[in-house]
Formats: C-alpha cells, sequence, structure tokens
C-alpha cells in the first residue's frame, strides 16, 4: 500500500524553534527498533483518528512502517537544523 509522504516540515520547525534537536535526535534513535510497530498501530488506528480529524495518521503510517524510516527523520531534523 502506497501513501502520500507526511508533511515533516512544521514538526521539525518546532523541533528546532524549540531547540529540541539533540533530544529529539537521542529519542529517534533509541526508538529506532519500535518504529515499525509504531507504523502498524497507527495503520489500526488511522480510521479513529480520521473521524478526530487527524487526516495524517495513515501518512505517518506509510512512513514509519518502512524500513529507513526512522535514519530519514533524523537526518531531515538534522539538515532543518543546520
Amino acid at each position: 500500500m502506497k501513501t502520500e509522504q507526511p508533511t515533516l516540515d512544521p514538526l521539525l520547525r518546532a523541533a528546532v524553534d524549540r531547540q529540541l534537536t539533540t533530544p529529539l535526535l537521542l529519542w529517534m534513535t533509541g526508538h529506532r527498533p519500535l518504529a515499525f510497530f509504531a507504523g502498524q498501530a497507527l495503520y489500526l488506528a488511522a480510521p479513529m483518528a480520521a473521524l478526530l480529524g487527524w487526516r495524517d495518521a495513515e501518512a505517518w503510517a506509510g512512513l514509519l512502517s518502512s524500513p529507513n524510516a526512522m535514519r530519514t527523520l533524523e537526518a531531515a531534523l538534522q539538515a532543518r537544523a543546520r
């Protein structure tokens, strides 16, 4: 199932503006093995999330379910921090 890429810019901008780049990178590194399971859980929760107004749940599920998801997020955060 191919889904669209979620918009990462607001999340990355908020992390950089609040100077949370390093803690967020540490958190992502520590939780890298759980990313696939989080993505699968989001696939299950996507219908309920859509009812509650969060339309990007399925896009985030697709991103987190990919094998290199956390590395992609880490690289995007590091690039935004520079």
